[in-house]
């Protein structure tokens, strides 16, 4: 219990250091659904945000992981999907939420289904990144779709996931950041530097899809 209260407490605090000026708000995305409302794309991202963060995509690490990928493959090959879900610090902080781990299963199911020919990319941060975890048992129906997997701030950073393979998977955990490295100091700005990260996390996909 002591543990499940310190750790939501740094997911609220580390979550709400960076809040984006009132004109950055209005020109990001944070609600993605091209997947269950648009046409088909080459590449399907079905991200999880992380907790108390808007939308269902937020707005510190998914666009401008979106925006790094667009400028790379172009936005007709491009379709961004969130994960939705409360993204709440109490289920983060019990190992993440299990209605939010159903819904990235059904929305990976519906890509394969909808869109045979997509390369999926499953990508989360911090909370987001949990759901991935707790999805892997439930894909082995659609892992032969997944050309990568991206991960922001994970708590189970380290950890593999089930039905994907190590080398599909790249994940990203800043110095000091206590929420995916609980060994490595505590900078309370770490958690949400993951922005910076966009660039090499489109490298990476680019580099597994075909």
């Amino acid at each position: 219990m002591k543990y499940t209260i310190v750790f939501s407490s740094l997911l609220a605090l580390t979550s709400a250091l960076v809040p984006l000026p009132i004109e950055e708000r209005q020109a990001v995305q944070v609600s993605r659904n091209d997947l269950t409302t648009g046409a088909c794309r080459r590449v399907t991202v079905i991200f999880g945000r992380g907790s108390g963060q808007p939308g269902n995509v937020g707005s510190i690490v998914g666009p401008p992981f979106f925006d790094a990928l667009v400028s790379r493959l172009g936005a007709s090959n491009v379709a961004i999907q969130g994960v939705n879900y409360p993204a709440s610090y109490e289920e983060a902080a019990a190992g993440g939420s299990k209605e939010g781990t159903a819904n990235l299963v059904s929305f990976a199911q519906l890509a394969s289904s909808k869109c045979p020919n997509t390369q999926i990319i499953l990508s989360g941060y911090s909370q987001g990144a949990q759901l991935i975890h707790l999805a892997g048992p439930s894909l082995t129906s659609v892992a032969s779709k997944i050309a990568a997997v991206v991960v922001f701030g994970d708590p189970y950073n380290n950890q593999a996931i089930s039905n994907i393979s190590p080398s599909k998977v790249r994940s990203f955990c800043a110095n000091g950041d206590f929420i995916c490295n609980r060994n490595g100091g505590f900078d309370p700005n770490a958690h949400t530097s993951y922005g910076k990260n966009a660039a090499e996390a489109a490298a990476f996909v680019l580099s597994k899809i075909t």
